[in-house]
């Protein structure tokens, strides 16, 4: 019986552990970005993540404040470098949804 326990503990570490690896290969991803106020903004934005290979479309809702970056197949940009472009451009992230 703790043999089961032990592998059925593995086995949700394992899977907890892969979830965020999923998460990061989700085709759409919207960013609510404080700062987005004019049509320079979303250019900025759309030359950004236009430049990273795994992205095939990005969109800019200066109304709503999102950035929506549209992946290529297969393709996967994190967490990580998405706030560093947005917060080297000078904007401040505000939220990552992945879908």
């Amino acid at each position: 019986m703790k043999k089961i326990i032990k592998n059925l503990t593995m086995l949700g570490l394992v899977l907890l552990l892969a979830a965020p690896a999923q998460a990061a290969t989700a085709k759409h991803i919207f960013v609510t970005v404080n700062g987005l106020v004019c049509d320079f903004c979303a250019v900025s934005m759309k030359k950004i993540f236009m430049k990273k290979a795994p992205v095939e479309a990005v969109t800019v809702n200066l109304t709503t404040k999102i950035v929506e970056i549209d992946l290529k197949p297969g393709g996967t940009l994190d967490d990580r470098e998405i706030k560093k472009g947005i917060t080297d451009a000078g904007y401040a992230v505000v939220g990552i949804r992945r879908d």
